[in-house]
């Protein structure tokens, strides 16, 4: 009885040992530096969109894994098109600050806007456009998904 005691002792010991190995390996490290005042900041960006009255419209209905086309239409509060804006867009991947990147979205017409981007993995990504008009700026978000396509490697 006290050998199985002292095997189940070891099995469950190297487990914890190993799971703390590989949670080490696979963390990215701090992901929001000061988590509280990028709460803030969002929320009066948050704020600062709802004054604004603009409306982003995502066009672009399905994503897959590697190159996308990512189109969006911008209107006013009485919903006519602007089409003097400036638009990035931040791509962002939940779980790891190594995909975040930015990608203009130049003008097209009619307040549409048109850009690529690259997702590298499959699943849910952060999307948030940033719109300068003028001396105004604000910014809105929304969630995405890529689906594996026929040519993707898993990860």
């Amino acid at each position: 009885m006290k050998a199985l005691l002292i095997i189940v002792s070891i099995i469950g010991i190297a487990a914890v040992v190993v799971t703390i190995i590989v949670g080490a390996s696979t963390f990215d490290g701090t992901v929001v530096r000061d988590p509280y005042e990028t709460g803030l900041r969002y929320d009066a960006q948050q704020r600062a969109g709802a004054v604004s009255g603009w409306k982003v419209l995502l066009l672009t209905s399905s994503f897959t894994v590697g190159k996308n086309e990512l189109a969006v239409s911008l209107s006013d509060r009485e919903g006519a098109p602007v089409d003097d804006a400036v638009i990035m867009m931040q791509l962002s991947y939940p779980s790891s600050d190594r995909y975040d990147r930015e990608v203009p979205l130049p003008h097209e017409r009619n307040g549409r806007y048109r850009g690529m981007l690259e997702l590298p993995r499959k699943g849910q990504w952060n999307v948030q456009f940033v719109i300068v008009r003028g001396d105004r700026q604000a910014r809105f978000q929304e969630s995405i998904h890529a689906a594996a396509n026929a040519g993707t490697v898993h990860e």
